[in-house]
């Protein structure tokens, strides 16, 4: 970091820290894996691999190995989700798939009641906000269709 310049001032203020622990310390089980591995790590990578491309080559490299990884909390994620749901009765289990996206925007609104202005962190390196969002949304509906999927017997 020195050798380059970076700023080192941290991107979220503690009061943003605390917030956002506090929102994932009051989830029960299912809103946790929803919240967590679908909106956090499913569409949060998808956001970061979507302006990967904009940057340096020395800069492009870096977020290989950790988006990498980040395949596999998705992974970890969705099939727990997705074990939670098969114990479900038909009717409990359509209940949650039907609250997921309702969980998606209510963390959403949390991040924004923060003060985390997600539009311009994008804009600054100079990502298509609009076209970033076109295709974190249709990421959702395919992470939604994969949650959905029974599993097998």
């Amino acid at each position: 970091m020195d050798r380059f310049g970076t700023d080192r001032a941290t991107v979220l203020s503690t009061a943003q820290e605390q917030a956002i622990l506090a929102h994932f310390r009051a989830l029960g089980w299912l809103d946790f894996l929803t919240d967590m591995y679908l909106c956090v790590e499913a569409l949060g990578s998808d956001a970061v691999e979507q302006v990967v491309p904009l940057a340096d080559p020395g800069t492009q490299e870096s977020p290989r190995i950790p988006l990498a990884d980040e395949l596999n909390h998705i992974a970890f994620g969705v099939n727990r989700l997705r074990e939670e749901l098969a114990l479900m009765p038909p009717a409990e289990r359509r209940a949650c798939l039907d609250r997921i996206p309702q969980c998606i925007e209510n963390l959403a609104r949390v991040f924004f009641a923060t003060g985390i202005d997600v539009k311009t962190l994008f804009e600054t390196v100079e990502a298509d906000y609009a076209g970033l969002c076109d295709a974190v949304l249709a990421r959702k509906q395919a992470i939604l269709r994969e949650v959905a999927v029974p599993l097998a017997a």
